[in-house]
């Protein structure tokens, strides 16, 4: 159950050191989507790439695929990436840290006809940047219309440096759908071309990057849903034990409230993940890191299986296990989450955080 005590919360706001993301990156570069001029036929590609360290919450798994798909017995584990740590906190957390250099990429992008890429980081630090349309994004071995490969590409140790919200390129473009522009092809495709690849960013040594792809550009407005499609209703596009948001997500069975389709067992207190089922939360666009140096209750530091959650209201909008050393320099974060308008987020902190915090067990 979760206990909420004067003295850890006073104890954890004199300790507090808080800074204010007003959309906070979750990997090691986030890619969104920008400025469409469906007119003109102009977009912008904008990028975050931060230094951090990437880790499953099952020590077994070192790259988020086989994490995600196989951890924890088969029934997936969480790929967590955590801009706090520095190289060592990482290396004991049995990690992968990233440095925030992005050496090159190639990736896709469908929806138009991409006539050209120029400008932004990506032209002032590569030696070649450059697109292919049309191009194959199903891994059929067949060009397809709307389908873009965008490549850039350092032959001389060149490296777009760590930066926040930068533009990566602009793209001149035709022959819109009248859909949705999206980044495409960012998964394996099992049983696909052997000459295919998906979608990729490269570190400095060439490893590929852990990319949180952003949303499609929707036409007129129309609202993405959670399986990725303009205008969509969530219906039917998840089996039972992927992650979901919503019942109608599932194929089967509703979405449970540890946000599996179809396997909670009511008398669990804690999900397959290992978390509290009372500290589950939704990832929101607008979030707030809260640094603290010592959590203790009754004077007690609290245990490494221990959780932290921070909860606005009744709601919880934030929370994570308290393992100190797979914290940078022994100061963990709680981010907390904000509602940035999504229905999903209803009951999060708004501008001015009156976060509670909570501890589990």
């Amino acid at each position: 159950m979760k206990r909420n005590t004067t003295l850890l919360f006073l104890l954890l706001v004199t300790n507090m050191v808080a800074t204010h993301l007003s959309a906070q990156c979750n990997a090691g570069a986030c890619l969104s989507i920008e400025n469409i001029d469906i007119d003109a036929g102009t977009l912008d590609v904008y990028m975050t790439n931060q230094a951090g360290c990437g880790y499953c919450t099952d020590a077994g798994y070192a790259d988020p695929e086989s994490c995600e798909n196989f951890g924890n017995f088969g029934q997936g584990a969480d790929w967590i990436f955590d801009y706090t740590m520095d190289a060592s906190a990482c290396t004991a957390a049995d990690g992968v840290f990233f440095n925030g250099n992005i050496g090159g990429f190639q990736f896709f992008m469908d929806g138009i006809a991409i006539s050209n890429i120029s400008g932004g980081t990506a032209g002032s630090n590569l030696d070649l940047v450059n697109v292919t349309s049309p191009s194959d994004c199903d891994a059929d071995g067949n060009a397809d219309t709307g389908c873009n490969l965008v490549l850039g590409v350092a032959f001389f140790g060149g490296v777009i440096p760590p930066g926040t919200d930068e533009k990566l390129f602009t793209a001149n473009f035709t022959d819109y759908n009248n859909v949705s522009i999206c980044f495409a092809g960012t998964e394996e495709i099992q049983g696909g071309s052997s000459s295919w690849s998906k979608s990729v960013l490269s570190n400095d040594a060439g490893s590929e990057v852990y990319v949180n792809w952003g949303s499609c550009y929707c036409d007129g407005g129309v609202a993405q849903d959670a399986c990725g499609e303009c205008g969509g209703t969530n219906t039917d596009c998840l089996a039972d034990g992927e992650a979901c948001i919503s019942d109608d997500q599932c194929e089967i069975d509703s979405c449970d409230e540890c946000g599996v389709c179809g396997v909670d067992d009511p008398s669990e207190p804690v999900c397959p993940d290992g978390s509290p089922k009372e500290f589950q939360f939704n990832q929101s666009t607008l979030q707030d890191p809260y640094l603290f140096t010592i959590v203790t209750i009754d004077n007690d530091p609290v245990d490494s299986d221990d959780w932290v959650g921070a909860f606005n209201g009744e709601t919880c909008v934030g929370a994570r296990k308290w393992e100190i050393s797979q914290c940078g320099g022994g100061i963990c974060d709680v981010i907390v989450m904000g509602n940035d308008g999504n229905e999903l987020t209803n009951g999060y902190c708004n501008n001015h955080l009156s976060s509670r915090f909570h501890h589990y067990p």
